[in-house]
């Protein structure tokens, strides 16, 4: 029943515990589990564990353990930090980059790094490069940022990092600091997986066909084309067909909301049938990036300032004179659409950034057929095929002006907007925010871009199953 961990050398390191992590003062039963979490002293480097080790977990720090009914041993071993090997390179200067080296630990293989204030808005995003790596050397990273030192939700947050900007990894550990292994000279790190506002760009260059249409939404307030996408059959006359509306990026830093629209924008391309019914039945509209700014400069958009010195979020800018273009063009956009057709459908994408679990925000005068809708999209994720998870979450809202209590007056979100302004008739109508986690699925599985891809086919499937059902 005892477990013991041994540091070789001693003097390479140090033994952490908080209460969360594997504390040698208390006799753990057969079956708990620990985290066991080491940090290198100077002068030296982590190279791995030895002993009864979990197979595949030689390298994880932390190293997560069942303890088991004999004794138990693991060893960290610690190595001397070569002199000989080329200096560690920060590189923030990049689209959507966002980061600032406050130091370079040369004596343990290391860097301290820090969110820039984009705007002075909350620094949440951080997305860097590294080079000069020793390919199979563990670096130890010290990421600062305000949220993370929060009690309520510090932890929980391992970044990703890639080798090539098109397959991500999730580091093992969950917060500052970071020892992680890299096997190539250079690594590309972020807060979630990137999706800048080239790949809109480039998304708009691919999408071709006669199902779809490319627009410049607007132009953002530093000169960017807002790129938006309108999908329809062209072989079925437009008249009495409903609008469908999304949008994703209003908060800058939500990457995972930009690529449960690109996948959606795939698959009403694709051969699906429901693609095609929906096609058919409606005209769909979907903004990949809103804050195109934002985005490209590596800010979160959170509470920015703007030019008349008053902090404002873009999520809840859904005023009359919107300081942003983009939301002024949508607007109009969509007041010009509400003459002529139903905008039945209004979703605004989100990926917040606390461990929380999935959700939708529904707008109380929805809320049965939100329930109905949320209902109708597990069962068409389900029906998928994937082992894709999310958990059933709903968070219903007040309705357009009357939900003072958490906002100021000044302030309205999206669906604010358009329960207000585009709402005909409630019952065949789906306005909300869905809120897909930055980590979690709710159920301790990690969010992929496969997980993404299920969740947007749902969202397509689930709209035409809801008309149906109507």
């Amino acid at each position: 029943m005892a477990l013991s961990v041994r540091l070789l050398p001693e003097a390479g390191g140090t033994l952490l515990w908080d209460g969360e992590s594997y504390d040698p003062r208390i006799p753990y039963p057969p079956g708990s589990v620990v985290n066991i979490m080491i940090r290198p002293t100077g002068g030296y480097q982590f190279a791995g564990w030895t002993g009864d080790v979990p197979v595949g977990c030689q390298d994880d720090v932390p190293l997560q353990l069942t303890v088991g009914e004999a004794p138990q041993e693991v060893i960290a071993h610690f190595v001397p930090v070569r002199k000989d090997v080329p200096e560690l390179v920060f590189d923030a200067d990049f689209e959507n980059g966002n980061g600032i080296l406050r130091y370079n630990l040369r004596n343990s293989r290391g860097l301290v790094i820090e969110p820039l204030q984009v705007n002075a808005a909350d620094n949440i995003w951080w997305h860097f490069k590294i080079h000069g790596i020793t390919p199979g050397e563990f670096l130890q990273l010290q990421i600062v940022h305000s949220p993370a030192t929060e009690p309520d939700f510090a932890g929980d947050s391992p970044p990703v990092y890639s080798y090539d900007g098109v397959t991500w990894h999730r580091f093992i550990g969950a917060k500052s600091p970071f020892i992680q292994k890299f096997t190539a000279p250079s690594v590309e790190i972020a807060r979630n997986i990137p999706y800048p506002y080239s790949r809109t760009l480039a998304l708009a260059a691919e999408m071709a066909g006669p199902y779809v249409q490319v627009l410049n939404l607007a132009t953002s307030e530093k000169g960017r084309p807002v790129k938006a996408f309108r999908f329809t059959d062209p072989g079925t006359p437009d008249v009495g067909k409903r609008i469908v509306w999304v949008m994703a990026r209003q908060h800058a830093f939500e990457s995972h909301s930009s690529w449960y629209a690109e996948y959606l924008c795939h698959w009403l391309l694709g051969d699906d049938p429901f693609a095609d019914d929906l096609r058919r039945q409606a005209i769909t509209y979907i903004v990949p990036i809103m804050d195109v700014d934002n985005v490209y400069a590596g800010g979160s958009g959170k509470e920015q300032l703007g030019a008349d010195g008053r902090r404002a979020d873009f999520n809840r800018s859904w005023v009359e004179d919107s300081p942003w273009a983009a939301i002024r063009a949508a607007q109009r956009l969509l007041e010009r659409l509400c003459q002529r057709h139903d905008v039945a459908a209004f979703f605004d994408l989100h990926s917040p950034w606390y461990p929380n679990t999935p959700s939708w925000h529904i707008p109380r005068v929805m809320e049965e057929q939100g329930q109905r809708f949320a209902d109708i999209w597990s069962k068409a994720l389900e029906d998928t095929g994937t082992s894709i998870r999310w958990k059933h979450r709903l968070m219903i809202s007040g309705q357009g002006d009357q939900d003072t209590n958490r906002e100021p007056s000044y302030m309205v979100t999206s669906t604010q907007y358009a329960t207000r302004r585009l709402l005909d008739r409630p019952t065949e109508h789906i306005y909300m925010v869905i809120e897909t986690a930055h980590w979690h699925d709710g159920y301790g599985n990690f969010i992929t871009l496969d997980s993404l891809r299920a969740y947007a086919t749902a969202l397509g499937r689930a709209l035409v199953r809801f008309w149906q059902n109507g």
